[in-house]
């Protein structure tokens, strides 16, 4: 664990905190997990913010990459254990969407 930095912990901590308050604790890994479609789309909003030049969330008043990283954390534990499932919305030709269909 010496290799990670520290300041990606840190950060990750700070936003768990401010999860457990909101959403409570360990919210994230409850049951089988969240499909990883929220924390990808979560992360992927919180990149677009910074990326747009909008480095703080305005809700917690941390930054933006702090808050994709702690939800890429989320996909690493569940790819790990094997949690949650990558849920795909697909469309067919004619833009109907079909159900979705599970990817391990």
């Amino acid at each position: 664990m010496t290799l990670v930095p520290m300041a990606l912990k840190e950060a990750v901590a700070k936003v768990m905190g401010f999860g457990c308050a909101k959403y409570g604790r360990d919210n994230w890994k409850a049951g089988e997990g969240l499909d990883w479609h929220r924390p990808m789309a979560a992360a992927m909003r919180h990149l677009d913010k910074h990326n747009e030049g909008m480095l703080i969330d305005e809700e917690s008043g941390m930054p933006h990459i702090w808050h994709a990283a702690t939800n890429i954390a989320f996909l690493c534990h569940y790819m790990k254990l094997g949690m949650g499932g990558m849920v795909r919305k697909t469309e067919s030709i004619l833009g109907d969407e079909n159900e979705s269909e599970e990817q391990s």
